[in-house]
Parts: structure tokens; C-alpha cells; sequence
């Protein structure tokens, strides 16, 4: 584990209301479309008639956003604006759904929920870079809400739209506005970082210009390394429980007396989430760890339910919201820590802060693959056989 140096905590800057409100919009938008299509992933492929693509539509979402944060992170480092970064990202979500509502195939359906995907976890990096380069933890707090009410709602949308047989086009035309409103709550309620090229005033009166620092340095990995892991293996683990495992847990009379369930499965984890990432103004968790400890006791407790199916409905939907809750209290103290880091200027605490979120997409990533593989050949007989 990495040890954090000790120094003078950071003057924290207080955002005002409006933009308070402007970011939990942000937030809401910028994982509703992901969370939509995850929450329904069982159900896309149930209706292109793909069983055994879960894996591979899931790895679908994310598999352009380990380069889209990758990508932020260099734009980060050559002070592109968060308002060019936000226009883009509100066409990558609008495209992806409107493709995605037309799809004629589970193979056209997954490239245009990639473009969804990406939109997801740029939007994730951009936001929080911004956070860091800002020292504004008010709108962390609001991000932090935005994003868990995004996944109760997608996965709420999800549930009703399974529930009331809504076809699967309009669930995702429906969206697509989501693409116009994100860069517009961004431009008229977020107050702009000046143009790096001003002299940055410090808190203490002292003047210095803003330093070159190169998008990839090692130095800066060293500091994000510890946060980089077990912000990855918290998504893994939480993943392989929300989609491989909890899809394996039923069978295939299950899937079509109670298709709903899946995204009920996905509301009790978003509710757990959305707790959570209140929690920061209350306590802080220091020691990142032991959540991450925690995350893999749940996910390996629902493992062996796909084996035994000893969790009754009652316990799996409790086990999927603290599944929920520590992801979400995994999530908010760890960027709370990147951004706070001491020692380093406001422009190493974003670009540390990007190689965290590199983790995001990376952890479920590799989640996906771990979920192909499990579902179509170790563990075939239960997931797909049953």
C-alpha cells in the first residue's frame, strides 16, 4: 500500500447552488444511457435471440472507454476545455443511441452501445479531471448523487420497460435527447476554468505559471497505482456479481416467467450506490482496502449461489444493494483521495485522477471477458444449459 505524504490540506472551494444543480443534471445524464443498456443487457439479447452474448455485449459498453479516458487524460495534459469535451461527449451518447435503436442485428446493436459506453466513461473522466483542477469537493458531492440517481433511474427505466413489454426501440429513442442536454447543462450551468495561460493565482497570494506535464509520467502513475487497483478490482468483483452471476442465478424458464428481474437485481444495486455516494459529507474511509475486501467477499457469496441457489429473492436483492453500497463508498472516498492528494499541484491531481478512472472501464472490461468465458465454457451448464 502507498504512503501518502502528510501536508497542509488544500483550500476546498464551495461551488455555488446553480451549479451544484448543473452537475447532479450532469451526473444524471452521464450514466443514464450506460445503465439503461446494462440493466436491459439480458433482455437484448433475449430479443435478438443471442444467448451467450451477455459477456459480449457488456464488454461491448465498455471496451472503447479504456482509450476514451486514456484519451481525456492527453487532453487534460494539452488544456483542451471541458466545453469542447463535453460537446463531444454529448454526440458520442446521442449517435450511439440512436444507432443502437435501429440495430438490425446483436452485432450492430453492440458497436452502437459501445459508442454509449464511451460516452459513459469520457464523460466520467472529463468530470472528474475537472473536479480536481477546480479543488471543488461541493461538486464532487453532487456528482456523487448525480451518478448514483443516473443508476437507479436507468435501472428503473429498465425494470418498467421489461415489466410493460415496451419495445426495445423506443426504450432507446426515448434517450437519445440525453445527448443534447449534457453539453447545454454544462455550458450554461458550470462556471469555466480560465484559459490555462493566465497566471494561476494561489491561495496565498503567490503567482506561478502552469507547468508542462506530460500525459503519461511515471512519477505521477507511482502516486495513482494504489487507487488504480483497487478501484479496478472493486468494479471487477461488482460486475461479475450484477451481470455473470446474477444472470446465471436464474434459469431459462426464470428469464421468461420474470424478466424483470435481472433489472430489479440491477435497482437494488443502484439504491445501495446512490446511499453511498451521499456518505462522503458524513465519514471517509481511509484505508480503500478493506471496501475492496468486502466487494470480493460479495461477489464470490453470489458465485457460489449460481452453483447452489441458496440466496432466496429477499437475500439476493439485500446482498446486490451492499454490493451497491460498497461500490459506491469504494468509488467516492477513492477520487475524493486523488483529488485531494498532497504535495502535487491541481494539475497532477487531475491527470492522477484520469489514470484512476482508467481503472473504471479497465475493471469492467476485464469483468466482461470474465463473464464470456465463465458463461460459455466454464460454467455453461448453469448459465445457459439450465
Amino acid at each position: 500500500m502507498e504512503e501518502i505524504p502528510k501536508s497542509d490540506d488544500s483550500i476546498v472551494v464551495k461551488g455555488s447552488k446553480k451549479e451544484y444543480v448543473g452537475m447532479l443534471v450532469i451526473g444524471i445524464l452521464n450514466n443514464l444511457p450506460f445503465w439503461v443498456a446494462f440493466s436491459c443487457s439480458q433482455a437484448i439479447v433475449t430479443h435478438f435471440n443471442s444467448l451467450g452474448f451477455l459477456g459480449i455485449l457488456n464488454w461491448g459498453t465498455v471496451i472503447l472507454g479504456v482509450f476514451a479516458t486514456s484519451f481525456n487524460a492527453l487532453l487534460s495534459a494539452n488544456n483542451v476545455s471541458h466545453i469542447s469535451r463535453a460537446i463531444a461527449n454529448g454526440c458520442f451518447m446521442g449517435f450511439g443511441l440512436f444507432g443502437a435503436a435501429f440495430a438490425p442485428n446483436i452485432y450492430v446493436a453492440i458497436g452502437f452501445i459501445a459508442l454509449v459506453g464511451l460516452s459513459s466513461d469520457f464523460g466520467e473522466g472529463v468530470m472528474l479531471g475537472y473536479f480536481a483542477a477546480t479543488n471543488n469537493n461541493s461538486l464532487l458531492d453532487a456528482w456523487g448523487v448525480g451518478t448514483g440517481l443516473s443508476g437507479f433511474f436507468g435501472a428503473g427505466f429498465a425494470f418498467l420497460c421489461q415489466f410493460y413489454s415496451i419495445p426495445y426501440r423506443t426504450s432507446m429513442l426515448v434517450l437519445c435527447p440525453s445527448g443534447l442536454i449534457y453539453p447545454l447543462a454544462f455550458h450554461y450551468l458550470i462556471k469555466p476554468i480560465p484559459p490555462k495561460s493566465e497566471v494561476d493565482i494561489e491561495s496565498d497570494g503567490m503567482e506561478e505559471e502552469e507547468e508542462e506535464i506530460p500525459s503519461c509520467s511515471c512519477r505521477l502513475w507511482k502516486h495513482a497505482m494504489w487507487y488504480f487497483i483497487n478501484n479496478g478490482l472493486v468494479f471487477f468483483a461488482q460486475y461479475n456479481a450484477l451481470s455473470c452471476f446474477a444472470d446465471c442465478s436464474m434459469t431459462k424458464l426464470e428469464r421468461i416467467q420474470r424478466p424483470y428481474w435481472y433489472s430489479f437485481l440491477n435497482m437494488s444495486y443502484q439504491i445501495g450506490g446512490l446511499l453511498a455516494r451521499a456518505t462522503l459529507r458524513f465519514f471517509k474511509v481511509k484505508n480503500v482496502l478493506v471496501l475492496t475486501i468486502l466487494q470480493l467477499s460479495f461477489s464470490s457469496l453470489w458465485f457460489v449461489n449460481v452453483f447452489n441457489r441458496m440466496l432466496s429473492d429477499t437475500l439476493q436483492s439485500i446482498i446486490m444493494g451492499l454490493i451497491g453500497f460498497v461500490g459506491g463508498v469504494a468509488y467516492i472516498n477513492i477520487f475524493d483521495q486523488t483529488m485531494n492528494y498532497p504535495l502535487l499541484s491541481k494539475k497532477e491531481r487531475e491527470i492522477i485522477t484520469n489514470y484512476t478512472s482508467i481503472s473504471i472501464a479497465g475493471g469492467i472490461l476485464v469483468s466482461s471477458m470474465f463473464t464470456i468465458l465463465m458463461q460459455n465454457k466454464v460454467i455453461r451448464s448453469q448459465c445457459i444449459e439450465r
